[in-house]
């Protein structure tokens, strides 16, 4: 781990950022002009005669009274030279002075005004950003909490328009546009001096090497700086972050297992699995994929019913998925090991097992294929064919709320809501 590096003061961070424009060969296309038409003022001073003097100033004099064209003060020196083209040169300088003073003193301060408010500025002065690389849903939400919570935030996208700022939870976050596994990006984003980085990407590998770039090519500042990369299929990813960069301080953040963890806790839905009678606990989860292999991750550590006399009431899981199980070939032996029984439906199509399901007493049902109008026709069934006494849960990739689909005894719940209880624990309030 390289060693930490002194923290430059703000002042200092600003004035460098200052002088940088000197490098910049927009100042140099104006300053070429500017240099060019004090000479030119000097030479007609000194060769022009004039009311105020008629045979030209002494070169010296003439370097100071040039100045004082470009500040609107050439009363007195209205040419008076018999050659018509010494008169129009002086009448040229007499007013080209004035003018290219007054419109560099508007662009400069345009100039500043938007460099105060350019996004290299705005992160120069930020003492310990959370930088956001990638703005997808998962970005948008880790953004909007951090935002919300009173930190400084920086966004890193590659596919957005060339932009300086988003405004996010109405405050403007300045934005780097660039490609996050880039040193040069990172270092522009103020990573070196981040509280957290966050890397977004909706490709597992693209995070994990946006991550080392981060930390061997950006080393942080300060100790405690820490890298997040969101695991997108759990096990796979998590097991090649440990192989890839072993102790290198890249943490995973297991966003889906979060998510589900939180939702199992709700009271709703932890007051139906915990309820103890002769039936026992029957549990669908409709769609297998990530979230749903969440869930049942969730469900399997969530605390158990046991009834007055000591016995512990019968509880199920059935799968439902078009894919099957292969993507989670030890769900059985993890289900027994935790007290539950397991069975995959022989129903693999959501709508099919839906039909089938409305006359069979279920607990709780949670529809969480990557189709929300598929999981709203298939809690609507469950809801009007008598399903009163089922908790049905959803998961929306849009954030949605109960009521908003004439569903009554839905639950809907988006990602989005759930992921912001794990970042509470993660960002608390400044």
């Amino acid at each position: 781990m390289p060693d930490p590096r002194i923290i430059r003061p703000l002042w200092q961070r600003r004035a460098l950022h200052v002088l940088a424009l000197g490098s910049r060969p927009g100042f140099w296309a104006r300053l070429v002009p500017l240099v060019s038409l004090y000479a030119l003022t000097v030479y007609a001073l000194v060769n022009v005669p004039s009311a105020a003097a008629p045979r030209g100033l002494p070169r010296t004099e003439a370097l100071y009274y040039a100045f004082r064209f470009f500040a609107l003060d050439g009363d007195g020196f209205f040419p008076r030279s018999a050659d018509t083209r010494q008169n129009a040169l002086m009448w040229f300088v007499l007013f080209a002075d004035p003018a290219l003073a007054l419109g560099a003193v508007f662009e400069v301060l345009l100039r500043f005004w938007r460099v105060v408010q350019s996004a290299n500025a705005r992160i120069a002065a930020m003492d310990a950003p959370v930088v956001v690389c990638g703005f997808g849903t998962h970005g948008r939400i880790v953004a909007e909490y951090a935002v919300r919570a009173g930190r400084d935030v920086v966004i890193v996208e590659r596919n957005v328009a060339d932009m300086d700022a988003m405004v996010i939870e109405g405050h403007r976050v300045p934005v780097i546009v660039g490609d996050m596994t880039s040193a040069s990006v990172l270092r522009a984003a103020g990573a070196e001096r981040a509280e957290a980085i966050w890397f977004t990407a909706g490709d597992p590998l693209v995070n994990l090497k946006a991550a080392v770039v981060a930390r061997e090519s950006v080393p942080p500042e300060r100790p405690g700086t820490r890298a997040l990369v969101p695991m997108v299929d759990d096990d796979l990813s998590e097991e090649l972050l440990v192989q890839c960069v072993g102790d290198r301080g890249i943490e995973a953040f297991r966003q889906f297992d979060s998510a589900a963890e939180h939702l199992v806790r709700l009271p709703s839905v932890a007051a139906m699995l915990a309820r103890c009678d002769a039936a026992g606990t029957s549990v669908a989860i409709v769609g297998f994929g990530r979230f749903g292999r969440a869930v049942f991750r969730a469900l399997l550590a969530a605390p158990a019913c046991h009834s007055s006399g000591g016995d512990t009431p019968a509880r199920s899981i059935v799968v439902v998925d078009r894919f099957g199980t292969f993507r989670a070939p030890n769900a059985a032996r993890d289900a027994s090991a935790a007290g539950w029984s397991f069975a995959q439906s022989e129903h693999h199509d959501a709508e099919a097992w839906t039909a089938a399901a409305c006359g069979q007493p279920l607990t709780v049902a949670f529809l969480c294929t990557d189709d929300d109008s598929l999981n709203l026709r298939c809690a609507a069934v469950l809801r009007q064919a008598g399903g009163e006494g089922i908790e049905i849960v959803l998961r929306m990739t849009n954030p949605l709320h109960e009521g908003e689909q004439r569903l009554n005894g839905v639950t809907v719940h988006s990602v989005a809501q759930l992921l912001r209880a794990k970042l509470e624990t993660m960002f608390p309030a400044a």
